[in-house]
């Protein structure tokens, strides 16, 4: 039933699995496990993205206990490397920040000093960003 739902999405463009390939892709039913090959058209990086989120969500409906759906490839793997460094940046951020107050209010003497230190680090930081990308 998966496989039918993504035969019939436009990006799809083509879904290779046991039934029709001749490749020896491992049937569910004699092993317990199951392979489908499915490649998606686009013209842009972006295109491939916005499916590969797509793909994803519709992938989530077809979930149940012990069956396991996987989306492989470079673009679903820079989403989840790009999700997962912005995780661990705002975790740096909720931790590093106090801390460094903390380090700088005991080497400077002043919290005043310590809190515009910081202040001119993420400012700068702010500025190189929008330089950057602006």
């Amino acid at each position: 039933r998966l496989l039918t739902e993504l035969r019939t999405l436009e990006s799809v463009e083509s879904v290779v699995d046991r039934a029709s390939s001749p490749l020896p892709l491992p049937s569910l039913a004699e092993t317990g496990r199951g392979a489908a090959l499915v490649t998606l058209t686009g013209q842009t990086k972006a295109d491939v993205q916005r499916e590969t989120t797509r793909i994803r969500g519709l992938l989530e409906d077809f979930e149940t206990p012990g069956l396991e759906l996987y989306v492989t490839g470079s673009v679903p793997v820079d989403q989840e490397v790009n999700a997962l460094s912005a995780q661990d940046a705002r975790r740096a951020e909720l931790f590093g920040l106090p801390l460094s107050l903390v380090v700088l209010s005991v080497a400077v003497g002043a919290l005043v000093a310590a809190a515009l230190a910081l202040l001119v680090a993420a400012l700068s930081i702010v500025l190189s960003l929008a330089l950057l990308f602006g």
